[in-house]
């Protein structure tokens, strides 16, 4: 038990475990594939309500597609100005910052489509 402590401390340690140089590419490529197998086997878990709406979000995935990456990497300059570069610092970021991002394309897109739908139109192409 103490050995498992004492690795888990060393693993999330700053000094020891930083993400710069070659481990960032490839745990973003792990990440990627752990998280489509993690959302598959979650599938079947979706309750009706959810399901609803998860469905009325799926109408927003192209506009997802289209504005998470611009803002993600915003997003991340700005952490990465305002806190230190560290390991525990990228792994938070590397987990939360998905979600907030999101979240946010998701209330950003509903409210275009909802106030502004030739503007939102427009931006998607024609797509409704």
């Amino acid at each position: 038990m103490a050995l498992r402590c004492r690795l888990a401390v060393a693993l999330w340690s700053d000094t020891w475990f930083d993400l710069a140089g070659d481990a960032l590419p490839w745990m973003n490529k792990l990440a990627n594939v752990s998280g489509m197998v993690a959302i598959w086997g979650l599938s079947d878990l979706v309750t009706a309500p959810l399901r609803q709406k998860m469905l009325k979000a799926a109408k927003l995935s192209f506009f997802v597609y289209l504005a998470h990456e611009p803002l993600m990497l915003t997003c991340k300059k700005l952490i990465f100005k305002c806190v230190p570069y560290t390991g525990t610092n990228s792994v938070l970021t590397f987990l939360f910052l998905p979600l907030i991002v999101l979240a946010i394309c998701l209330v950003v897109g509903s409210q275009l489509r909802r106030h502004t739908p030739k503007l939102f139109s427009f931006l998607m192409g024609g797509r409704r």
